[in-house]
């Protein structure tokens, strides 16, 4: 069942529940400390992609804190829909900044960057 909700009813819930999760998991890889709303926002996140499968979230924060303060690496993951690939990586990361300046100095700055032997995709997120 799919219910389209308005915009204003979107962000009731989003302030109720937090921010989904884009695999439909709960992931505990985020630094829960900050207070800020607009850490949730498009701008202050960056896609990054050829990851390796192994690589792990940390890893990921860890690389990305060159360009800034990391709140949250979220490895993209399969759905249970596929079992043989259920909770796998599908190689490829969310990375929420403190702000979008850190945001767009990684896309700068880390995009062809090295993460375990490969070079990295950093863009924009284009998912709100």
């Amino acid at each position: 069942l799919y219910v389209k909700l308005d915009e204003k009813q979107q962000q009731q819930q989003q302030q109720q529940q937090g921010p989904p999760s884009r695999n439909g998991h709960s992931n505990n890889n985020s630094n829960n400390n900050s207070t800020n709303n607009s850490n949730n926002h498009s701008a202050n996140r960056v896609y990054v992609g050829n990851l390796r499968y192994e690589t792990s979230w940390q890893q990921v924060k860890d690389h990305m804190r060159r360009a800034g303060n990391v709140d949250r690496a979220e490895l993209l993951t399969h759905a249970a829909s596929h079992p043989k690939l259920a909770g796998k990586s599908k190689g490829c990361a969310i990375v929420t900044y403190q702000n979008p300046r850190e945001a767009q100095r990684a896309v700068q700055e880390l995009h062809d960057s090295v993460l375990d032997g490969r070079p990295l995709l950093v863009r924009p997120d284009r998912e709100d």
